[in-house]
């Protein structure tokens, strides 16, 4: 059963890793390799990349005890980070990352979902 809760302190190292591996693993295949480095690049900042995921406080998708998925909404209704571990695509951890966020949407009255994505 897939469990979506908040952000831990700590887990920053593990979901920059899920987010790299999957860039560039799964995501490649859509975007050039521009794209993908910039945004899968090893030389981030530990501390930047910290003090964003702080403030950004994603919800965390856990799956028998791993972290195998994660993403955000910010106060304007952006969705920033949005990553499914490249192990575990087309198990569902998407769409309860995304009901989670459509449910904390409701919440707390953002009327207007968005992202920045290439389609297709």
């Amino acid at each position: 059963m897939i469990t979506i809760r908040q952000f831990q302190c700590g887990e920053e190292a593990v979901l920059r890793k899920l987010m790299f591996d999957t860039i560039r693993s799964v995501t490649i295949k859509h975007y050039s390799d521009n794209q993908v480095k910039a945004w899968a690049h090893t030389d981030i900042a530990d501390e930047s990349w910290q003090d964003r995921l702080r403030s950004n406080q994603p919800l965390v998708a856990v799956l028998n005890g791993k972290i195998v998925g994660f993403a955000d909404i910010q106060a304007n209704g952006l969705i920033d980070h949005f990553f499914c571990h490249a192990e575990h695509q087309g198990q569902g951890i998407g769409k309860a990352l995304m009901l989670a966020l459509l449910e904390h949407s409701r919440t707390t009255n953002i009327t207007r979902l968005f992202s920045h994505v290439k389609n297709g």
